[in-house]
């Protein structure tokens, strides 16, 4: 496999140099023409030397001196945001009481059993003042995206986080009083409580600064490399979304929280004698265990680690075919009525022969291959995307199939799996009133599969649930068709549903009608309703088609000028039968109320983009 790889690497390194004429950016990255090289002046006669001492020659120019080149351009350049966001979080649990089958969203610790109240939990906990069914929260971050370019044709990029999605106030290391005086028992207001930076593993799940990107852009006049770990971003978002700029849009998300990221080595250039441009990359989808990993670097701190084992990796191969114009140039096609068509296709071919089960840091070897076990998974997700504006209407649309199958996933009695995934997204927007106002519909298809959430009561959240079938519902040698398709966790329609209870669009068809207007240049006002429903009924909390109905609001100031955003959102989701628990499973909250409750939520934030 890794000679396959090293070759396929190799192919891929050379295949711009078939090419012709000049090549401009690869896909996957913020557009942008190649510097083009000033035409040679044309050998001629000589010139006469003018008579007049004015016009003599003068002394040739000295030579160029070190770093002359790059004072024509910005060598480093800092983009980024910070940002606060305030939430306010009532009854996501939908009213429902965790007795070990699980809830759509955490409660509040106190109405937790307690084993103190073992005697009618339900009034002693559930009625007490202490338990409630709303959560305040609030938590930042800090986004860092430098570039340093070494030329006009060669950067860097990297992207760091710093107090990533940190909740504010979470990390107390103790409490002083009267300048250092430990009052731990105290009653609140008291004393003060001493913050420190997150530690992960002690009051953070990770560290304080984060480096999560970092890879270089080269731009040849045969097409342009890139590699490193990168951002992923294609189309609409539905399969690979980065979480941050998206250079088919030109938009940044400033509220994403995950960002899909890659580690490759691609080219790209353009196809000669067609507006097309294409890109072929080699991924490093997995490779574990590594050296770094397990007992021979357990007492080093330095040096370069290895893959230990190649047939573990996960093999993959990305291709782009694209037609698709500068965000700038798109955005005024829109402004003057214009017609205009952009297209693409994401192709991605993906293996697996064995794969190594969870292992403990600084095992050994002989303790790691006793984890393998054989996968032979072979994965095709083929992805068409386009846009079309004609006139203020602006279609666009994504779809997305994964296709495959793989072996063993329990036990070898239990061979043949099936992956058969489809996902879907159409979107329609008609500008009125000088484009202030946007009269939008989307709709959206998510497949979904029979299997049962595992606890099967209330814990739909994909993040918590276990999403397959369990190993004693499988009889041997029986085919098992795997075919809920997941949306991108950071592509969002609502703020509770699919957000937050659910965790992402899966198992359900979806309308979303909404409008947008534009009250002034910084003032502006957005509402919209979803009303979705479950594919395959069998699967949901309730075993029933529909999910509910949500009407979301949002109020949001914006000065682009000075780079400060900030809004309000209102949300509230009116669940419906298939968001109900089955009967003797699930204790309610209200037993004259045994359905799912109404969930609300206020969500505040303050954005500074730079």
């Amino acid at each position: 496999m890794t000679r396959v790889r090293f070759l396929a690497l190799a192919l891929v390194t050379l295949s711009p140099l078939v090419a012709r004429g000049q090549g401009a950016p690869g896909l996957g990255q913020p557009p942008g023409g190649t510097i083009g090289q000033e035409e040679p002046k044309k050998e001629g006669v000589a010139e006469k030397a003018p008579k007049e001492p004015s016009q003599l020659p003068t002394l040739p120019p000295l030579p160029p001196y070190p770093g002359q080149e790059q004072k024509k351009f910005e060598m480093f350049t800092l983009d980024g945001y910070f940002r606060m966001r305030a939430n306010w979080l009532n009854d996501f649990n939908l009213g429902f009481h965790d007795s070990g089958q699980g809830v759509p969203f955490r409660e509040a610790l106190t109405c937790r059993d307690r084993p103190d109240l073992t005697a009618n939990m339900k009034t002693n906990v559930f009625k007490s003042q202490a338990c409630s069914s709303s959560i305040g929260t609030a938590n930042m971050r800090v986004r860092l995206e430098p570039t340093i370019h070494l030329s006009e044709n060669v950067a860097l990029h990297m992207q760091v986080d710093a107090l990533d999605n940190l909740v504010l106030g979470s990390t107390p290391d103790g409490v002083t009083l009267d300048g250092g005086a430990n009052a731990p028992n105290l009653p609140a207001g008291v004393y003060t409580s001493n913050q420190v930076t997150p530690e992960p593993g002690k009051n953070s799940p990770w560290s304080s600064i984060r480096v999560k990107r970092a890879w270089a852009d080269v731009t040849t006049p045969l097409g342009s490399i890139r590699f490193g770990r990168m951002p992923n971003q294609w189309g609409l978002g539905i399969l690979a979304n980065a979480g941050g700029y998206d250079w088919i849009h030109g938009t940044t998300c400033t509220d994403c929280d995950y960002g899909d990221n890659v580690d490759r080595f691609m080219v790209g250039t353009g196809v000669p004698g067609t507006p097309l441009r294409a890109a072929v990359a080699v991924d490093w989808a997995a490779s574990t265990p590594t050296s770094a990993q397990l007992q021979p670097w357990r007492n080093r701190y330095d040096g370069q680690p290895y893959d230990l084992e190649d047939s573990d990796d996960v093999t993959q191969y990305t291709i782009m075919l694209t037609h698709i114009d500068d965000p700038q140039d798109w955005n005024l096609a829109v402004r003057e009525g214009r017609t205009l068509l952009n297209y693409g296709a994401y192709f991605v071919y993906r293996s697996q022969d064995f794969q190594a089960t969870p292992l403990t840091l600084g095992e050994a070897e002989t303790d790691a291959t006793k984890a393998y076990q054989q996968r032979h998974s072979t994965v095709y997700i083929p992805d068409l995307w386009g846009r079309l504006t004609i006139d203020k209407l602006i279609f666009e649309a994504e779809a997305v199939g994964v296709f495959g199958s793989l072996d063993n996933l329990y036990d070898a009695a239990k061979p043949q799996w099936n992956i058969r995934q489809l996902g879907g997204v159409f979107k329609l927007d008609y500008l009125m009133v000088n484009d202030d106002l946007d009269l939008g519909l989307e709709l959206g298809f998510a497949s979904g599969d029979q299997w049962e959430n595992s606890p099967a009561s209330g814990v739909i959240n994909v993040h918590d649930a276990n999403m397959l079938p369990s190993a004693d519902s499988i009889m041997p040698n029986q085919t098992v068709s795997l075919t809920a398709f997941r949306f991108n966790f950071d592509y969002r329609i609502d703020l509770i549903l699919f957000k937050e209870l659910i965790g992402t669009i899966t198992n359900a068809t979806y309308a979303k009608p909404s409008v947008r207007y534009n009250i002034s240049d910084r003032l502006a006002f957005k509402a919209q309703a979803v009303l979705s429903g479950a594919n395959v009924p069998v699967s949901t909390p309730g075993n029933a088609v529909m999910y509910g109905i949500e009407l979301d609001g949002d109020v949001g100031y914006s000065n682009v000028k000075e780079g400060f955003f900030a809004g309000l959102s209102y949300g509230v989701l009116f669940p419906l039968s298939a968001l109900d628990h089955p009967t003797g499973i699930a204790e309610f909250r209200s037993e004259a109320s045994p359905g799912a409750s109404t969930a609300q939520t206020f969500q505040g934030r303050f954005v500074l983009k730079f």
